[in-house]
């Protein structure tokens, strides 16, 4: 292991540490885990119409009067699907198809407020740091028309904008809207998602 990745090992541990003892509930820092199921939107639907599944860890701090901070580590990944390719030859004789996927991996930093009036729907925005990488799965026929001819993999910022439901102090449901702009293509999502949090 490099001496870079156990740093980020060991900071990752003193973060959870005091989130990890399960008796104290009213640490200001808190961990937990999430499954997300996602709806491809825009330039992405194009890519890949299958729902992507995912999930993560995140960490958590009570900023008062409401308001909470989530630091999250997301990874979302869209089944490989058939798209046509188009060529004259193909049309006339018989159709091809091209395996296309897209994957991300994600960092972000969430804001979070209580809907007011309301004890238990909030209000959640916020920004991610993405690995993502898209395009053709294996070879791509001549004049196939997809418009790529590899996988494309590229380090962006997206946004990220939504609310949710907590049924109890542990576990919340919440929905997003998350876009990513690469090379002029919109890879945008609605996430929807099970929180867990120790």
């Amino acid at each position: 292991m490099s001496r870079s990745s156990a740093l980020v090992l060991a900071g990752f541990a003193l973060l959870a540490a005091p989130a990890l003892r399960a008796t104290d509930l009213d640490s200001p820092l808190r961990f937990g885990l999430q499954v997300t199921a996602a709806r491809p939107l825009q330039d992405l639907k194009a890519i890949t119409g299958q729902t992507g599944t995912g999930g993560g860890l995140f960490f958590e701090t009570d900023q008062g009067q409401g308001w909470t901070v989530r630091t999250r580590l997301d990874v979302l990944a869209f089944k490989e699907n058939a798209a046509r390719a188009r060529g004259l030859l193909n049309d006339l004789v018989a159709p091809r198809a091209v395996k296309v996927s897209a994957n991300q991996f994600s960092v972000g930093v969430e804001l979070r407020h209580g809907v007011p009036g309301f004890a238990r729907p909030f209000l959640l925005g916020g920004v991610t740091l993405s690995r993502v990488e898209f395009g053709t799965v294996g070879p791509v026929p001549s004049g196939s028309g997809i418009g790529w001819d590899k996988q494309k993999t590229s380090v962006k910022m997206g946004f990220a904008a939504g609310g949710g439901y907590r049924f109890t102090d542990a576990l919340a449901f919440a929905l997003r809207y998350t876009t990513i702009s690469v090379s002029g293509v919109t890879l945008a999502a609605f996430e929807g998602g099970l929180e867990y949090r120790f």
